[in-house]
């Protein structure tokens, strides 16, 4: 019979296999332990972001295309609750009931696994079409697969970008050549103005440098240094120079150039508005100072605009929703700014070519005020004060143009009183007409000035001095077109009195006029 019994080596070599087993063991334990440990954490981490995301996002199951989870973003965003999303196909919700363009985004995902829409509309709940930026990609959890739908609204983005196509536009109809180049003499911007005057069409000079379209030449050379000097240190310059065409001809122009800087004050191209004075007499000088004016005031509003479009453009996956926000915000400030330069030049353009149109019809003057104000107020630091009796009557106007008379006086009693002093808008019943007044507390107007700050392109000395932003075209468009509703505008004022600016309106109005 064998021996049954070990002998001490065998006993020791069991032993020994048994400690490693039991180490094995507690190592397999350990490490699986750690392992759900991080697994948990991640997942955590995960859930964090997903409920703090500043975008919307849905998450499917990519085999039946049921909705998993939504978060609270997207919830705010679109306003349906969390129970109408869980377990419906993304073309069972309101928002996405274009139920076949959603059946062909899916099929699309599930081929790429992923897919992209740049301008998705979508509706809210409460009926607001909103512009969404929509990407979804597949990918694996727990080898099944997951859709996740990442849905950025894009609205106020859009909104802008609209604004921008319209004021291109407007500044493509400007009869002048308007020209940006960048520091290296590129050309970034070629109106139909430049085509015309230069022959040379936007998608030939795009890219090319300003010398190879044209030469300058200086009428006064000493002008050269000068205008070195304006640029550097006040930021525009204006004056007469010769250019000289690819084909050899020679243009006598006027030009006004103005630096465009960016957010940090750093210069980053050149603005020139130029017109062609070939053959012509000597331009009045208030005229050539206007157009250095007008290329001044419009520097900064594009230098805005233009720097936010290029930050969301380049830099925009780097910012928070409310970074975002606060950028296009400014961008849309700026961009209105420009639009009531814009405005009136048009007015005025028209009112000069007799082809303004008045098109009357009952309305209450102190709406308008009350809306001119709301616009205003947001942008300074004034108390406006609003006082209309509940005696005057609807006066038959223009609404447009009255509203434009409202906002370039209450405007200009923001530019020209201090902050935090009171402007007042009201209006008083006459026998056969409206008197409606806008009056401050500014520094007052002299009876010089009084004089001629209806007149083309006036402004008062405090803008001569630089301290005061304008063109000096808002009083001039406010007295055309009081004339042209047949009413009267005038202003009472003396020095450090404030002023108080008067226009009426005919309390009976004629039908379709034309000046």
């Amino acid at each position: 019979m064998k021996d049954s019994r070990k002998t001490k080596t065998q006993l020791i070599e069991e032993l020994d296999l048994l400690r490693e087993k039991i180490i094995e063991n507690d190592t397999v334990k350990t490490g699986g332990k750690r392992a759900k440990q991080l697994l948990e954490g991640s997942e955590i981490r995960y859930r964090r972001l997903f409920e703090t995301a500043q975008d919307g996002i849905l998450i499917l199951s990519a085999e039946t295309g049921r909705i998993l989870d939504v978060n609270p973003f997207l919830i705010d965003m679109l306003g349906y609750p969390y129970e109408e999303f869980i377990g419906k196909r993304l073309w069972e919700i309101g928002p996405f009931r274009d139920v076949q363009a959603s059946k062909t985004a899916y099929r699309e995902l599930q081929s790429k696994d992923y897919v992209r829409y740049e301008n998705l509309p979508l509706e809210t709940r409460d009926k607001r079409e909103i512009q969404v930026e929509f990407v979804s990609n597949i990918y694996k959890v727990d080898h099944t697969r997951i859709i996740q739908c990442n849905i950025r609204d894009i609205t106020e983005r859009k909104q802008v970008e609209r604004q921008l196509r319209f004021h291109a536009e407007v500044l493509d109809e400007i009869s002048d050549a308007v020209v940006v180049i960048d520091n290296l003499g590129i050309v970034n911007y070629w109106n139909r103005g430049a085509e015309r005057l230069y022959g040379c069409s936007e998608k030939e000079a795009s890219g090319q440098p300003i010398g190879a379209l044209y030469k300058y030449l200086w009428v006064k050379p000493e002008d050269e240094p000068d205008s070195a000097q304006a640029l550097e240190t006040r930021g525009y310059w204006s004056g007469d120079n010769i250019h000289i065409k690819r084909d050899g001809v020679r243009l006598y122009v006027q030009s006004a150039v103005s630096t465009i800087k960016d957010k940090d004050g750093k210069a980053i191209g050149t603005l020139a508005v130029i017109r062609d004075i070939t053959g012509h007499t000597e331009l009045d000088h208030l005229k050539d100072e206007f157009i250095g004016l007008v290329s001044h005031e419009m520097r900064t509003p594009l230098t805005v605009i233009i720097g936010v479009l290029e930050t969301v453009l380049n830099n925009g996956k780097l910012l928070t929703q409310d970074e975002m926000k606060g950028l296009l915000n400014d961008a849309l400030f700026e961009a209105s700014s420009l639009s009531h330069i814009l405005e009136n030049l048009l007015e005025l353009s028209r009112t000069q070519a007799r082809q303004l149109m008045i098109f009357p019809e009952p309305l209450k003057i102190e709406k308008l005020a009350q809306d001119v104000v709301r616009e205003l107020n947001g942008q300074s630091a004034h108390k406006f004060i609003l006082d209309f009796p509940g005696d005057i009557s609807p006066v038959e106007a223009d609404e447009l143009r009255v509203r434009r008379i409202l906002y370039n006086l209450v405007q200009n009693a923001v530019k020209y009183s201090p902050d935090g002093s009171e402007i007042k808008v009201f209006a008083k019943q006459e026998p056969d007409c409206l008197v409606v007044g806008v009056r401050d507390q500014g520094r007052g107007i002299s009876a010089a000035d009084q004089a001629r700050i209806f007149h083309s392109f006036q402004r008062l000395e405090l803008n001569q001095l630089g301290e005061i932003k304008g063109i000096g075209l808002g009083l001039m468009v406010c007295l055309r077109l009081v004339e042209a509703h047949g009413g009267k505008i005038w202003v009472e004022s003396a020095p450090g009195k404030g002023s108080t600016f008067y226009f009426t309106l005919p309390s009976m109005y004629f039908k379709d006029k034309s000046i």
